[in-house]
């Protein structure tokens, strides 16, 4: 065996020497609690019956090495709940709980916050000197309870542990404290993520500050020198100002006052007045040329009534054209009369004839 093998080795060893000291640490806590728990009344000396001592599996104890680690590392004073919950979220092997199981993140997050936030003590810390706090101890005891019923031979596994968050045969108060530490430990995971959504808001608003910031100063390199020139004209207007004499200003000003507004105000009277006058004569053509104009204006409308009606009658009167069936067989009767005379004129014996024969009817 080389000695890097015996190196580890030895660490293996010890973390192992650690473990059994951990389990011993949480079996003698176990056996205090027990013994402050009130006897009931009439039960006699096996009034209380114990499971102990508690048997860890090798899941478990590691996993309480995790969580004694961690405690001792931030210089905690006791091992709780919130770094069992720590160590069991970050382990790759156990199957976590319903209300874990969903989104570890948050709840792994809300548990870190919540025992970083647990006050130090002064020195150092060891995993020795650890001792496990009551939350934790109630935890265990009703986790090996559920481990006998499920092993006779009692051996406490990380399945135990997680099975007390929704057996009903535990205690319902330990089963109530764990649930509610899970949801507090929800709660802070989710105010740390909205924390750092709200970190990551404040510098996207920090950078576009920045660049109004930028941007308002290249503008107001822009105005400096309308500044200048501004304050270069307001430099001129004090002179002005020195060089005016105001009290030649005010005397004039009086003047003006005492001798033209009057004037003013008297043109201002006859404006008004004659303005009055020609809402007077305004009225008066309303009243009474615009009532004759109507007059007017309904006779014209009554003689083109009348002119309308008379133009009908006229044209009713009027001789309607033939019908263009009878213009058609008058205009063959006269083409064929036109044809007849034509005939005659043109044969003479055919003319005497037609004459005797008139004649001879007309005798007759």
């Amino acid at each position: 065996m080389s000695q890097e093998d015996d190196h580890e080795k030895l660490i293996r060893d010890y973390e192992k020497l650690i473990r059994d000291l951990i389990c011993d640490n949480i079996n003698s806590a176990i056996t205090a609690y027990e013994e402050e728990l009130p006897v009931p009344q009439g039960s006699g000396s096996v009034a209380r019956r114990s499971e102990l001592p508690v048997i860890y599996t090798e899941a478990t104890q590691h996993l309480f090495y995790r969580a004694w680690s961690s405690a001792a590392l931030l210089r905690h004073r006791e091992v709780n709940v919130d770094h069992v919950l720590t160590a069991l979220i970050s382990g790759t092997k156990a199957t976590l709980p319903d209300p874990l199981a969903s989104n570890p993140i948050v709840p792994l997050t809300g548990a870190l916050v919540r025992i970083a936030i647990l006050e130090p003590i002064a020195g150092d810390q060891t995993i020795k000197s650890l001792r496990p706090a009551e939350n934790l101890v109630r935890w265990i005891r009703e986790a090996n309870k559920l481990a006998t019923i499920r092993d006779g031979a009692k051996w406490l596994d990380t399945s135990d542990l997680i099975s007390v968050f929704s057996t009903t045969g535990v205690d319902q108060s330990v089963r109530g404290f764990l649930n509610r530490i899970v949801r507090l430990a929800e709660n802070a995971g989710d105010s740390r993520v909205h924390l750092a959504r709200i970190w990551k808001e404040v510098e996207n608003i920090d950078q576009t500050t920045s660049r109004h910031k930028y941007e308002s100063g290249k503008s107001f390199d822009d105005v400096k020198p309308v500044i200048t020139a501004t304050h270069a004209h307001t430099s001129k207007l004090a002179d002005l100002a020195k060089a005016v004499d105001f009290a030649v200003l005010d005397r004039r000003t009086a003047e003006i006052k005492d001798s033209q507004l009057p004037r003013l105000a008297a043109a201002v009277d006859a404006c008004q007045n004659q303005l009055a006058e020609v809402d007077r004569r305004t009225a008066d053509i309303r009243d009474t040329q615009l009532a004759g104009i109507t007059e007017v204006v309904d006779d014209c409308r009554n003689q083109l009534a009348g002119l309308a009606h008379q133009t009908a009658a006229i044209e009713a009167r009027l001789p309607r054209p033939p019908a263009i069936g009878a213009l058609i067989l008058a205009i063959v009767g006269v083409l064929a009369l036109g044809i007849a005379v034509g005939v005659v004129l043109r044969d003479t014996s055919l003319l005497e004839e037609v004459v005797r024969l008139a004649r001879v009817y007309v005798a007759s």
